[in-house]
């Protein structure tokens, strides 16, 4: 009994030493596995910490790439931008000078026309010098309508005639047309835009000859001095060759009545050679008419006494 007593102590001795050994081993291999796995981790985070050296270096440079193309993106457009203002100022420059050139030329010009326009002017004052005060007839024309002024002559002349607007800024247009029937009863004479106007004509012609004067402005009654005459002397001094025309004339009126005058008589023959026949022919048959009526009496009396004459041996 003492015997079992021992060896169970003895093997439980045995046993606590092998679980304490076990145990030792167990927390040295713990230790070595805590070791390795810190060994490993610091081994990660090195690795870690490289990657990143490595990604933030290639950040650092993308970003400084990034930065420098911003740089000379930003630079270029600044230049870009710088010359593009270069070229707008020097093209604004060169359109400032090309209007200044203009507007000289404009002027230039405008100074001409004014000169002329004081020139005709002038020579305009001096051409109705012909005229009186009584000679001028002032009308009042509407905006886009037309006034016709009417104007005899009894034989050939120089027709001379005028007009001016009270409104120095205002336009019309005039046309003179020829006697009507004549060879000339279509325009002769067409003035476009005047202000004022004198003008001669040679009428070649005898008759009545129309002045059209068309008002253009939009809206406005303008206001019309016009005056017609012709080169003719009313005082009884006719030149010679005044008077020579005025014979020819005459002598064309003479044979122009002496043709008529003739086709009149053979007119009038004709019609009276036309009545007589016709007379003549109403009188044959006013007799034929007759003798027919006549007859038919006849025929009519002749068949009553036939019919009465049945009647009676009836």
């Amino acid at each position: 009994m003492k015997k079992i007593l021992l060896l169970i102590i003895h093997l439980s001795f045995i046993i606590i030493i092998i679980s304490q050994e076990n145990n030792q081993q167990k927390k040295h291999n713990q230790v070595n596995n805590n070791n390795t796995n810190k060994n490993i981790i610091n081994n990660n985070n090195i690795r870690n910490g490289q990657e990143l050296n490595i990604n933030n270096n290639n950040k650092k440079e993308k970003e400084f790439n990034l930065t420098e193309k911003v740089e000379k993106f930003y630079s270029n457009r600044t230049n870009s931008n710088v010359s593009n203002n270069k070229n707008e100022t020097f093209i604004s420059e060169e359109e400032d000078k090309i209007e200044k050139i203009e507007q000289i030329k404009k002027t230039e010009k405008n100074d001409e026309e004014l000169k002329y326009l004081k020139i005709e002017k002038e020579q305009f004052d001096k051409q109705i010098e012909i005229y009186t005060l009584s000679d001028f007839t002032t009308l009042e024309l509407p905006s886009k309508n037309e006034e016709i002024i009417y104007y005899t002559i009894t034989i050939p002349c120089t027709i001379k005639f005028a007009f001016y607007l009270s409104d120095s800024e205002k336009l019309i247009d005039m046309t003179l047309r020829g006697p009507n029937g004549g060879v000339n009863s279509q325009n002769l004479l067409f003035f476009k835009n005047k202000n004022f106007l004198y003008h001669e004509y040679q009428a070649a012609l005898p008759g009545r000859y129309t002045f059209h004067l068309i008002n253009n402005n939009n809206g406005d009654m303008t206001e019309i001095s016009f005056a017609v005459k012709n080169d003719l002397k009313t005082d009884g001094n006719i030149g010679k060759q005044k008077l020579d025309t005025i014979s020819e004339y005459l002598n064309e009126i003479d044979e122009k009545f002496n043709k008529m005058r003739l086709r009149q008589n053979i007119v009038n023959k004709k019609t009276e050679a036309h009545n007589d026949s016709v007379n003549k022919h109403n009188k044959e048959i006013l007799i034929y008419s007759i003798a027919e009526v006549g007859t038919m009496i006849l025929i009519f009396v002749g068949q009553l006494f036939y019919i009465k004459s049945k009647v009676d041996k009836i």
